[in-house]
Order: structure tokens, then C-alpha cells, then sequence
């Protein structure tokens, strides 16, 4: 056997590991959903990262979601916007057409404009005991806990698939480097 034959054949072989185990390993992210055993003994790593921890990823989203990125600050930028200042006008007028009948048209639109804007401030003073009562946060936890994992995995994937087949090929590529290495201390 030459020592070129030597070196592709370790470099061929590190490659292969590398592309194995990284993909193993982003696989064992999400999979086994449940754990396996083999009689009492539970096989380690099972379940899967997400499965395992999804009680703690759950609570976190939770969290993010209830305490960053709907909060009243941010609904409140939405509710001062003229749009739904305008929206709550118009659907003002209705509610007096349908209550007052022909004596809606008796009610100066500047007193129904005042009228709505002090109905977006009384929203937006309300609003954080609101927000309290909803328990978003809660909500979007047991929405998450609620979701199937197969459904959440596909989800996941379909965001990062192409940075986890990068992963992957990295794998290759480093283990054909470690092979290339050991193969070249291994001739000398």
C-alpha cells in the first residue's frame, strides 16, 4: 500500500466520522422525542435536548414573549398611531348610529374625535393590569407545551436547515483534516 493510498484512506475515513457524528449529534437535538430503555436502564442522551428540556424552553418563550416583545410599551406604540386613532373614530360613529339612531347626526364629530382619543388613553392607561390579567406569558407557555414536537422540530428546521448542513459539512471537512494529519504522522 502506498502512503498517498495511506493518507486518502485516513483522510477518507476522519471525513466520513466527521460527517457522521456532527449530523448524529444536530439530529439528537430534537430526536428521540421520548426516552429509550433497554429493561430498567435508560439509554443516555434520550430523549433528545428539545424533548427533555422543552418544559424550560417553553417557560423561556414564555418569558420572552411576556416580558419583551408584547409589552404594553410596544402596544401602546401601536394604539397612539393616527391610523388607530382613525379606526376607533369610525367605529365610534357606528356604535352612536346604532345606539342613537337619527340623533347620531346631533353629535359634533369634533366631541366624537375627543371621545376617542380618550378612549385609546383610558386603553392605554388599563393596559398593563390588562396585560397582567391575560397572563401572556402563560399563554404562550402552554401554546409551546401544547405544540407537537414533530411539528416544532419541522418549525426549527425549516428556519436553520441550511446553517445545520453547514455544520454538517464542517464535520466532514474537519475530520478530513484530523485523518490528513494522522495519516501524514502515520507515513513518517
Amino acid at each position: 500500500m502506498t502512503p498517498e493510498f495511506k493518507i486518502l484512506i485516513s483522510v477518507s475515513i476522519g471525513a466520513v466520522i466527521g460527517l457522521v457524528t456532527n449530523w448524529l449529534a444536530l439530529k439528537m437535538i430534537f430526536r428521540p422525542f421520548e426516552a429509550k430503555k433497554i429493561g430498567n436502564f435508560t439509554i443516555p442522551f434520550t430523549p433528545g435536548i428539545i424533548p427533555k428540556d422543552r418544559e424550560k424552553l417553553a417557560e423561556k418563550i414564555g418569558n420572552v414573549v411576556g416580558e419583551h416583545l408584547v409589552t404594553a410599551d410596544e402596544i401602546s406604540k401601536v394604539i397612539k398611531t393616527e391610523h388607530t386613532l382613525k379606526s376607533v373614530e369610525n367605529k365610534l360613529d357606528k356604535g352612536i348610529a346604532e345606539v342613537a339612531g337619527p340623533l347620531a347626526g346631533f353629535i359634533p364629530q369634533e366631541m366624537k374625535g375627543k371621545l376617542a382619543v380618550k378612549i385609546i388613553e383610558m386603553i392605554e392607561t388599563e393596559l398593563p393590569e390588562i396585560l397582567e390579567q391575560v397572563q401572556l406569558k402563560e399563554i404562550v407557555r402552554e401554546k409551546v407545551l401544547s405544540f407537537p414536537l414533530e411539528d416544532l422540530e419541522s418549525l426549527i428546521l425549516q428556519v436553520v436547515n441550511k446553517e445545520l448542513r453547514y455544520v454538517t459539512y464542517f464535520g466532514g471537512i474537519l475530520g478530513g483534516l484530523i485523518g490528513l494529519v494522522q495519516g501524514v504522522l502515520f507515513v513518517i
